[in-house]
């Protein structure tokens, strides 16, 4: 019985180390998954500071060290503005605000133009209104 004991015993203990072989196994493996994440993040943010920073993206790929195709090919995995993009984007933004003022001073212009219209209107109706209002106090001799 004793026998048959201590080989339960072994086969435990044989289970406890493989078992505690594969939880450090898993634990390395974190490690490593935590350290090759952080390496992407640092590398992410440095890329993103030499794009923003750059004029074109073959400048970016030459500070950064990788093809324009791989620098291209990232940009799109990670849904990041090139520099030509950004260019567009700006210059896009620039010219719907032009567009905008331009639309507002001619809209201005017209209304103003329709309240002189208005106001020349008005000033002709009261000189009319006048020199009828005279025109009639001469009839009966008061003017």
């Amino acid at each position: 019985m004793q026998e048959y004991l201590n080989s339960i015993l072994v086969i435990v203990a044989a289970i406890n180390l493989f078992t505690l072989g594969i939880f450090i196994i898993f634990l390395l493996n974190i490690r490593i998954n935590i350290r090759r994440k952080a390496r992407e993040s640092e590398f992410s943010l440095r890329f993103m500071d030499v794009l923003q920073k750059a004029d074109t993206l073959a400048q970016a790929a030459s500070r950064m060290g990788i093809t324009i195709e791989k620098a291209r090919e990232y940009c799109t995995a990670n849904a990041f503005e090139t520099p030509e993009e950004r260019t567009l984007r700006h210059e896009s933004i620039k010219k719907r605000k032009d567009e905008e003022t331009r639309r507002i001073m001619e809209e201005e212009t017209i209304w103003k133009a329709e309240q002189e219209k208005i106001t020349e209107e008005l000033r002709r109706e009261k000189e009319f209104k006048s020199r009828n209002r005279r025109e009639r106090l001469r009839k009966f001799g008061i003017g």
